[in-house]
């Protein structure tokens, strides 16, 4: 009775959730104080950038200032462009907020249709579910910032790539598009992830082998797509800067390598931080959590880099400089390399706060409490959430046993693990970096719950089985 209502209603069942997810959204936008930045004025660093990118764009059609110099640091034009299409509708940030609630709505619909891959019939609704009630997503939406978009892209990539590959190879038709036209959208949707988050720049290798393996012709095809899209804006800063790249890549190389430098104890400190927290690696090392890794080795690059700048440097000499710098240390510590990578793995994967932020520095700041306590509470944190996963490695494990579902479940297993391979070995550890990954980090934790609650009813009601079928 309960199957055939959710099944009658499902599409006001995801509406539902969409409403709760956009409310949730604006309720965290006001509690971390994003709803009160209304003004350009009101924001620093990367926002401010990726405004004046935007605002360039309009008023010059380029996202470089009059001189063909880039502001501040160089960024990836992806981001400026979706900003600058959302201040031709109105010139200020609040016009941001409304285009990704939007998108943010699409995004419920998306992971839905993802869902009913690898889900039978009301099961399906527990992804989209969990994906709007995710506070750590929730918290990207009314925000100036290049991960929700970089993630948005990803997840219109992936389901036009798997509908595309239902048709091809399952001869399952799509209700509205053509083969081609789902393989063109999904081309574009990763090149505008590259372009938005320049790291995806890579995957297209993957994305060029999931491809063939259905088809060489559109696997050409795909590749072509994604550079044309990618291929101008890389070709531009070529010819103003001298590099071939979105981004100041070789700042970020250096950043990471500049980890491995740092004495013997600030790094046995930073490991622990990675598992426990900044609060239990103060008390081996104490004056660590005032001043954790890797901000301070992040803070000296930056300022090294503006100085560069200011001083005249250009931009290909700065990044060389950054970048041989960056490999010159991997290569001179390779066992720190390695160890501080599956660190680093660790560390992104910490709960994140209301913020989106990981919470390594949780109650640091709380003196009028126990130095004990608020370590058992951390403790107790970390533990809850570090099971969690556990759901999520047994969700990608019970897909990856099923045959009919394994070809489909590669490009979401690829996603994550390359982007956390790419963020915990070649750039610092934040949560945001593997924002593009979460939705699928949520398929698998439904799939990893549905299948433990099956077994437990198996014993229980072998009856009531057929109710937690993925």
């Amino acid at each position: 009775m309960l199957r055939k209502f959710i099944k009658r209603h499902e599409y006001k069942i995801v509406c539902g959730t969409i409403l709760i997810g956009v409310l949730l959204s604006f309720v965290l936008g006001v509690t971390n104080g994003q709803i009160k930045k209304t003004h350009f004025s009101d924001y620093r660093t990367d926002a401010e950038i990726y405004n004046l990118m935007a605002l360039s764009l309009i008023d010059t059609g380029s996202v470089y200032d009059s001189n063909g110099m880039y502001y501040g640091s160089l960024r990836a034009p992806g981001y400026p462009y979706f900003l600058s299409f959302a201040y031709l509708i109105y010139r200020s940030p609040i016009s941001v907020w409304i285009l990704q609630a939007a998108l943010f709505a699409l995004s419920v619909f998306l992971v839905w249709e993802i869902a009913k891959h690898f889900f039978r019939e009301s099961s399906a609704l527990l992804p989209p579910l969990l994906f709007s009630l995710s506070w750590f997503i929730d918290a990207f939406v009314i925000r100036l910032n290049s991960d929700f978009i970089g993630m948005f892209w990803v997840l219109l990539g992936v389901w036009s790539l798997l509908a595309y590959v239902s048709r091809e190879r399952y001869r399952i038709a799509s209700r509205f598009l053509s083969s081609h036209t789902l393989l063109a959208l999904s081309a574009a949707s990763f090149a505008l992830a590259a372009l938005t988050r320049p790291v995806m720049l890579y995957l297209v290798i993957f994305l060029f082998i999931y491809v063939a393996a259905t088809s060489w012709r559109h696997a050409v095809l795909f590749v072509v797509l994604f550079l044309a899209f990618v291929g101008p804006p890389t070709a531009l800063n070529y010819y103003l800067f001298g590099v071939p790249v979105l981004s100041d890549s070789g700042v970020v190389i250096a950043m990471r390598g500049r980890v491995l430098a740092v004495p013997e104890e600030r790094l046995r400190a930073f490991m622990i931080a990675s598992v426990f927290g900044d609060l239990v690696a103060d008390q081996s090392l104490p004056g660590y959590k005032d001043n954790p890794e890797p901000y301070p080795q992040i803070t000296a690059v930056a300022k090294e880099r503006t100085v560069m700048r200011d001083t005249g440097v250009p931009f290909r000499e700065m990044n060389s400089h950054f970048l041989k710098e960056g490999l010159d240390l991997f290569r001179k510590h390779p066992g720190k390399f390695l160890v501080t990578g599956i660190f680093n793995f660790i560390h992104m994967h910490n709960p994140p706060n209301q913020d989106g932020v990981l919470m390594t520095h949780f109650l640091v700041e709380r003196e009028t409490m126990s130095v004990t306590l608020r370590i058992v509470m951390n403790m107790m944190i970390r533990v809850f959430w570090f099971s969690l996963v556990t759901f999520v490695v047994w969700g990608i494990v019970v897909n990856i046993r099923d045959r009919n579902k394994l070809f489909l479940v590669v490009p979401l297993c690829v996603i994550i693990f390359y982007n956390v391979f790419m963020h915990a070995f070649f750039s610092h550890a934040e949560f945001r970096f593997i924002l593009p990954a979460i939705p699928f980090y949520v398929v698998f934790f439904s799939a990893g719950v549905l299948d433990i609650a099956k077994h437990i009813a198996t014993r229980l009601n072998p009856s009531l089985v057929s109710r937690f079928s993925t």
